[in-house]
């Protein structure tokens, strides 16, 4: 008989802990949401807003101008010491006109379908007339590395979207 009268004042007892202890946590919680809210009245300047977003929008612009500015450099540096260059005579002529949407093959995205279309990769069949030596020409070209340009079997999947 003692035994169940422990029990009973144990449980109860556990009870009043699991009870406490969810009224600590969502005590706290509520001070911390109190806290994160109490900025939430500050006075706004509106002046502050906009000279950041003039300050962003010159960084940006210089962003560019030295993006624009390295690729310019960089191009008349290959050019200028004759670094090897794709055969178009081969692999055939870019059409900018023309151009396939070189991202519904696998592992070509926004930006690797613009470093190709600015080396002059801009159709399936240019991409299905690509060999080997090529593609390594292009791994270099467009800074990205030749095992995935491999692994993804660029030739083959363009010779397919072809077929379709």
């Amino acid at each position: 008989m003692k035994s169940i009268i422990f029990l009973s004042v144990g449980s109860t007892f556990e009870i009043i802990l699991w009870i406490l202890a969810i009224i600590i946590i969502l005590y706290v919680l509520a001070k911390k949401k109190s806290v994160l809210n109490k900025d939430k009245n500050i006075p706004f300047d509106d002046a502050i807003v906009e000279d950041a977003n003039e300050e962003n929008k010159k960084e940006e612009v210089e962003i560019e101008k030295n993006e624009a500015e390295e690729k310019s450099e960089t191009k008349e540096y290959l050019e200028s010491i004759n670094a090897p260059k794709l055969n178009f005579e081969r692999i055939g002529k870019s059409d900018s006109e023309n151009k396939d949407d070189l991202k519904e093959l696998k592992g070509i995205g926004p930006v690797l379908e613009k470093k190709l279309n600015e080396i002059g990769i801009t159709s399936f069949s240019q991409i299905e007339n690509l060999k080997k030596n090529d593609l390594q020409l292009i791994s270099v070209l467009i800074n990205y590395p030749f095992h995935k340009i491999q692994g993804n079997h660029w030739a083959k999947q363009a010779k397919d979207m072809k077929k379709e």
